[in-house]
């Protein structure tokens, strides 16, 4: 770790500065905020930025050298950062903020790391000076020792990537674009680390000084992110304030649900192209008001989503039954509930991401007409 006098002293300042900082914000996401599922993880995830930082900081002061017992204490805690980073997003993007046993799945990593590091816990002061003692020598470090290093950096840029895919299930709304931008950045922040790690190596540059530039650009982001949180995510969810004075039980929601689901799948209304909401909650003899919260609180979608859906699945099964050998493209759409070409292609596309005819490419039968 190679620094000049005054390098040393500006990196102290500037960690110190983002590990208060840090502590800081963490405490007001979870005094001050109103979504306390969510912004638990985030705060989480700056508790372990800080942490992080910090480490930064005890071997820019040397002070690790007067605690060597310090060592390693903090690097099972870099793999919690992924999983913190996805609860944040899960919980903050939905309703229902329950728990599962699977969720201990994303434990795993830190766990594991543990235990890696349980017999270096183990060494004398002595054995633990003379590992911190080689961290401030003038060496390049080798590509596999830094890769090893960095994977906690590759598994926040998984959760990132999985915190995103949650994202694409949920119904578009102003604090789900704000989600997705969340994820991005912090993504592009991890790629841009990783670059500059690579850069140092490649070319032999300054490793620390690169190293401790890329943690603080990376904590700064994040930390600038967190901030405009209070505006963008820390508010009660639109469904949430519009059925605020309902009456009806998470089970009794549940109950709707899978009553919807049933007669949705047994009975095909929707293959009428005039099918409503109406037409469900005279069905189903449910008030619509009801109908509706079920959808968006159960299912997290609106009653158009959930036709346009369960039409285009019928649309695929048909045309992947042959279909084609007796109907038109369109007028398989027809029997499938939509009312015109332009509907039929419009949805199609925004449910399956393709255009029917790429589609059809893609999935090729015998022989077909799309006229």
């Amino acid at each position: 770790m190679q620094l000049s006098d005054q390098q040393t002293f500006l990196f102290l300042i500037l960690f110190a500065a983002v590990v208060l900082h840090g502590l800081f914000l963490a405490v007001l996401l979870v005094t001050k905020s109103k979504r306390k599922s969510g912004m638990i993880w985030l705060a989480l995830l700056l508790v372990i930025l800080s942490l992080w930082t910090s480490n930064y900081l005890l071997y820019l002061s040397r002070v690790i050298q007067d605690f060597p017992h310090l060592l390693g204490m903090v690097a099972p805690l870099l793999y919690l950062m992924g999983p913190s980073l996805y609860f944040f997003v899960r919980q903050s993007s939905q309703s229902d903020h329950s728990y599962r046993i699977y969720d201990l799945v994303h434990c795993l990593p830190a766990l594991y790391v543990l235990l890696d590091w349980i017999p270096v816990y183990g060494w004398s002061a002595t054995d633990k000076l003379a590992a911190i003692n080689a961290v401030y020598g003038d060496h390049i470090p080798a590509f596999w020792p830094m890769l090893k290093a960095s994977l906690h950096v590759f598994l926040m840029l998984f959760y990132a990537g999985l915190a995103w895919a949650t994202l694409r299930r949920r119904s578009d709304s102003a604090r789900i674009r704000w989600l997705r931008m969340f994820c991005k950045v912090f993504a592009l922040v991890l790629i841009g680390k990783l670059l500059l790690q690579l850069l140092f190596l490649v070319f032999a540059w300054n490793g620390a000084l690169y190293e401790l530039t890329s943690v603080l650009i990376f904590t700064a982001t994040i930390h600038t992110m967190s901030y405009l949180v209070f505006g963008k995510v820390d508010i009660v969810p639109e469904d949430q304030k519009k059925y605020g004075t309902s009456p009806l039980t998470s089970a009794q929601i549940k109950q709707m649900e899978e009553k919807i689901l049933h007669h949705l799948q047994a009975n095909q209304p929707w293959r009428s192209t005039t099918f409503s909401l109406n037409d469900l909650a005279s069905q189903l003899d449910i008030p619509r008001h009801h109908l509706s919260q079920a959808l968006s609180q159960g299912m997290h979608k609106s009653f158009y989503d959930l036709v346009a859906e369960l039409r285009i699945e019928e649309v695929k099964r048909r045309l992947i039954a042959g279909d084609l050998h007796k109907y038109s493209l369109l007028g398989v759409a027809t029997e499938c509930g939509f009312g015109s070409k332009s509907s039929f292609n419009r949805t199609f596309k925004k449910v399956t991401g393709s255009t029917p005819i790429r589609w059809l490419q893609a999935n090729p039968m015998e022989s077909h007409s799309v006229d």
